[in-house]
């Protein structure tokens, strides 16, 4: 009884610690840990969805997801993921849309992914104006092993909900068999589907 009732404090103390709740908005260089790094304020929610390219011989299909409580060892964040397929004059040169299926709650998984959310002034965000929120997201094509990052805008274009992808690939040269990304480096914007 005696050890029970020493026991106890402690458990109490360990799950207050992991309970510790941190807005995702604020910016945290260093994790802290047991925290839950939350989207208090749903700022992921408006990028979920389906969005599509379509000009001509290119069509691009990318699609979001909100990732909660992703679970990174020593912490816990919401996050967003993200998948694409690329075609080409109708042949079809990737699809990653398929890894959805697997269904797992750490967006670390997916080919794109992130949670860093940058304003006006943030790099990146040059056309950003006052009060937007933006995502910074990591790509990475698993099948020609190229990674890089995206700025993601929410857009209104012709009265549909879009999103203006910036993507960069960051290309190591020291890499031999070097094989370009599916996924052109570009400007993109691609409207919401239904």
């Amino acid at each position: 009884m005696k050890n029970t009732l020493k026991i106890i404090p402690l458990l109490i103390l360990t799950f207050s610690c992991r309970a510790q709740t941190i807005d995702i908005q604020d910016y945290h260089p260093n994790y802290v840990e047991g925290a839950y790094y939350k989207d208090i304020n749903s700022i992921f929610n408006p990028f979920v969805g389906t969005y599509v390219l379509n000009s001509g011989s290119r069509m691009i299909k990318i699609e979001f997801r909100k990732i909660e409580g992703s679970d990174h060892l020593v912490y816990t964040q919401d996050a967003i993921a993200g998948e694409y397929q690329v075609t080409e004059n109708n042949v079809e040169k990737i699809n990653t849309i398929p890894r959805f299926l697997s269904n797992i709650n750490n967006e670390s998984y997916y080919s794109i992914s992130g949670d860093h959310i940058i304003t006006q002034g943030s790099v990146g965000c040059d056309e950003c104006i006052a009060g937007e929120k933006a995502l910074r997201l990591q790509i990475g094509e698993f099948s020609t092993k190229n990674s890089g990052f995206m700025i993601v805008r929410r857009m209104v274009v012709n009265g549909q909900q879009a999103i203006k992808v910036s993507l960069v690939w960051e290309i190591s040269y020291e890499r031999t068999g070097y094989l370009p990304p599916s996924f052109p480096s570009g400007d993109y914007i691609l409207i919401k589907q239904p």
